[in-house]
């Protein structure tokens, strides 16, 4: 009974530290095609995967949605090869229309825009969702290029299907309690 006690007293202070501390890295997966010039080179419908990293506490309301702001990001353009972005750029969600849109900060640089679907109605950034098949938009007007480790990037205005899917990562205090509730249960079964 002493054993239990104690295990229900780590739980709810691991619960207590976890409320606290509810940070969580999220990666947003972004795939689709595009065509455009990098470093003043063209070249035509290339695969790519955009992948930008943040963390849940700098998600912030905006006023139709949620918006984060990477701490990094990168474009993996297979045979152009994985290019850093060395630029501010987010994440951003419109619960209004939902839509999914990678741009560039500050927010009026749409580089590619994923939607609509339902799921995005409600979604706060905040959790992991998808992967969804998506209609697809690069919209990248003329506010100037994405700078990236392999030169100037420029995409061309296209419509096409694309991917999309957020992974969050839970904070270590959130499996530190999820393991003491398995121990609990598996100690109660005995």
């Amino acid at each position: 009974m002493r054993c239990r006690t104690d295990v229900l007293a780590a739980i709810f202070g691991l619960a207590a530290v976890a409320s606290l501390a509810h940070a969580a890295p999220v990666t947003f997966i972004y795939t689709g095609f595009a065509s455009g010039t990098l470093a003043g080179d063209a070249f035509d419908n290339r695969a790519f995967t955009i992948t930008g990293t943040a963390d849940t506490d700098d998600v912030f309301a905006t006023g139709a949605g949620w918006r984060v702001t990477h701490t990094s990001a990168s474009i993996d353009f297979n045979s152009l090869g994985v290019l850093s972005v060395l630029q501010e750029t987010s994440t951003a969600v419109n619960n209004l229309s939902g839509i999914v849109v990678f741009g560039n900060v500050p927010p009026n640089l749409a580089l590619y825009i994923l939607g609509s679907d339902p799921a995005f109605n409600t979604w706060d950034l905040l959790s992991s969702i998808g992967p969804f098949n998506l209609a697809s938009s690069i919209l990248q007007w003329n506010l100037g290029p994405l700078s990236t480790s392999g030169g100037e990037l420029i995409l061309n205005s296209q419509t096409g299907v694309g991917t999309f899917e957020a992974i969050v990562i839970p904070a270590p205090a959130s499996v530190g309690l999820l393991g003491l509730a398995g121990l609990a249960a598996a100690r109660r079964r005995r």
